[in-house]
C-alpha cells in the first residue's frame, strides 16, 4: 500500500472513530437534565433519551431491526411510560425532578 492510500485509510478510520465517540455520549442538554436529579430520576432521563434514540432509527434491514429490537430491551422502553408516571408519585412534591421528567418527553 502506497503513502497516499494508507493516510486516506488512516483519515478515514479517524473520522468512523471519532463519530462513533461523539454517538456514544449523550448530548449536553441530557446531562444538565441529569444534574443534581436523584439517581432514579438520572438514570430514567439516560433511559428516555436512548429510547427515543432507537425509536427513531429507521429499519433498513433485518440486522438493523434486531439492533434496534436488542437496544429497546435493553433499556427497557415498553417500561418507560409506566416508570416515569412512577416517578412522577414517587417525586409529585420535587417540582424540579417533575419538570425534569416533562422535558423527557421532547426527546
Amino acid at each position: 500500500m502506497r503513502f497516499k492510500d494508507t493516510y486516506v485509510v488512516a483519515l478515514a478510520l479517524s473520522v468512523v472513530f471519532a463519530t462513533a465517540s461523539a454517538l456514544s455520549q449523550e448530548p449536553d442538554d441530557v446531562e444538565a437534565l441529569k444534574l443534581g436529579q436523584p439517581k432514579d430520576v438520572a438514570s430514567y432521563v439516560s433511559r428516555a433519551f436512548e429510547c427515543s434514540h432507537f425509536l427513531g432509527e429507521p429499519v433498513y434491514d433485518r440486522n438493523r431491526a434486531k439492533e434496534i429490537d436488542v437496544a429497546l430491551k435493553k433499556w427497557k422502553c415498553s417500561r418507560l411510560d409506566s416508570d416515569g408516571a412512577h416517578l412522577a408519585r414517587k417525586y409529585e412534591s420535587d417540582a424540579k425532578v417533575l419538570k425534569v421528567l416533562h422535558a423527557t418527553r421532547e426527546f
